[in-house]
């Protein structure tokens, strides 16, 4: 077990105005699905200016939810770019990937058990939020990195299987539907 503060260099979000010109993606909570992943027409909200770069995300970055009643990780991949983090993130940078995949840290930290200790150390009553302080206490254990990949592989294969069900449930009801409606 290593704590999170160990293993990366974590970054509070940052506050930005949108302006309609944008050129750079500024990432919200709202622009993810129920899977957490990026949704498909996220557009380009901010101006790119040099000051920023620092707070750019990279591939491999991480993204963590730590602002309001719902939080989740998102391994950022560049399918957007440039993109910046809204401040209801926090920023996983510099991920020591000899000991961790980042796929691995987003399962752990959105596994319910994970989930369930962040809302129990969430603080506010309005808007409950974790301090960065408090993320980076986190602990994560380190299993093999084979071990890692194979926990990251069946995470996915379990999450197309759902999407896949979802799916066939939905083609089942058309043809129901449509079967009944050739019965009039």
């Amino acid at each position: 077990m290593k704590k999170l503060k160990h293993i990366c260099r974590l970054m509070a979000g940052r506050h930005f105005r949108t302006h309609p010109e944008g050129t750079a993606f500024y990432l919200k909570v709202t622009d993810f699905d129920q899977d957490f992943q990026l949704k498909g027409d996220i557009e380009p909200s901010i101006l790119e200016e040099k000051q920023y770069m620092k707070f750019w995300l990279g591939t491999g970055d991480m993204m963590v939810v730590i602002k309001g009643p719902n939080y989740f990780a998102h391994v950022y991949k560049n399918a957007v770019h440039p993109a910046i983090a809204s401040s209801a993130f926090a920023t996983l940078k510099e991920l020591d990937v000899a000991v961790l995949l980042p796929e691995y840290l987003a399962w752990f930290i959105n596994h319910s058990r994970t989930q369930a200790q962040l809302k129990a150390s969430a603080v506010g009553t309005n808007i409950p939020s974790i301090s960065l302080k408090t993320l980076g206490e986190l602990e994560i254990p380190l299993p093999p990195m084979e071990r890692q990949k194979n926990i990251v592989n069946l995470d996915s294969l379990f999450r197309k299987e759902r999407r896949l069900r979802g799916q066939l449930s939905s083609l089942k009801e058309t043809l129901f539907k449509e079967q009944l409606y050739k019965t009039l």
